[in-house]
Order: structure tokens, then C-alpha cells, then sequence
């Protein structure tokens, strides 16, 4: 044999004990898979009825079928009474419940006091969770005229909308 031959040998045998007598570079390996399922988004509704205008300045109110034929004088308190319906549905959902009425408008706005509450609360604002939605809420807007008020003959207020607005709170940051 020759001398390169003989070194042939010598390598194949040297490789051979290094990688094991008859084996493979082989490695196990396995996979498998997961089923992590789907992925769902709650929502958050809102839903306002009619609402309509009562005269409450007697002992027993009067429903008023057409505000714009209504002609208040000193003293007269008129509402106006609707329902906000919050749904909220999401594992960590809440929201706040805001009632706006922007400032009227006419020369009337500058004799009277106007008020937007929810449920005779004095404030028209309210936190919702999913544990108390659903529930059809009170909304009242409250137009006074002072008895003491000696302008605001023939004038007009225009309250031009009643904004209800359910807005989501943000969730808290985990730390």
C-alpha cells in the first residue's frame, strides 16, 4: 500500500471512532402543535328612547305634547325626561356615562338656568361596569325660569342637543 492509500484509511478509520462505529450526525428532535382557540372583542352600546317634555311647576305635572307651543312664564320648571340604556360586554370593561347639553342658545339662554342630571342625582355623570348596565337610566334636562326674573318676555331657547356619550375607561396598567 501506498502511502496515500495507507493515510486514506487512517482518516476514514479516525472519523468512524469520532462519530461512533456505523453512526449518523443524526439528532432528536420532535414538534407538536397548539390549539390556543379564538380570540373574541366585547362591545359597548348605548341606546337612547324618546324622551318628552313635562310641566312640573304645579303639584301635578302636565305632559306637554308640543314644547314649541309651551310659553313659559316666571317660575315655570319644565323637563325633559328620556332613558340611556348602557351594554357593555367585555371581561374588563367599564365606562363612564357623560350627559351634555351645550349651552342654549337665544336670547332666553340668559334668563333661565338649564340642567342636565342623571336619575335626580345632580350630576350627569356615572361610572358603568358590566354589572350595571342594561339598566335603562334617567335623563333630565331641567329648564327653570325665576320667578324673580323680570326679562325674558317673547324670547326663545333653543337647546339644540342632548349628548349622552359612554366612552371606555382605560384599563389599569399592570405593573
Amino acid at each position: 500500500m501506498n502511502k496515500s492509500t495507507k493515510g486514506v484509511i487512517a482518516a476514514v478509520a479516525g472519523v468512524t471512532l469520532l462519530t461512533g462505529v456505523g453512526g449518523t450526525f443524526a439528532n432528536w428532535s420532535e414538534s407538536r402543535t397548539a390549539a390556543p382557540g379564538s380570540v373574541t372583542a366585547g362591545h359597548l352600546t348605548l341606546t337612547v328612547a324618546s324622551g318628552e317634555w313635562t310641566d312640573i311647576t304645579a303639584a301635578t305635572p302636565k305632559l306637554i305634547s308640543d314644547i314649541s307651543l309651551f310659553r313659559m312664564v316666571p317660575g315655570d320648571v319644565v323637563e325633559y325626561t328620556t332613558t340611556v340604556t348602557p351594554d357593555l360586554l367585555g371581561d374588563n370593561l367599564t365606562a363612564t356615562l357623560t350627559a351634555t347639553l351645550p349651552a342654549g342658545s337665544g336670547a332666553l339662554a340668559n334668563d333661565v338656568t338649564v340642567v342636565a342630571e342623571f336619575d335626580g342625582s345632580g350630576t350627569a355623570t356615572r361610572q358603568i361596569t358590566e354589572a350595571n348596565d342594561d339598566t335603562a337610566i334617567p335623563v333630565t334636562v331641567t329648564v327653570t325660569m325665576p320667578f324673580t326674573t323680570t326679562v325674558g318676555e317673547d324670547e326663545v331657547l333653543s337647546l339644540a342637543a342632548l349628548t349622552v356619550n359612554l366612552v371606555q375607561n382605560a384599563n389599569p396598567v399592570v405593573v
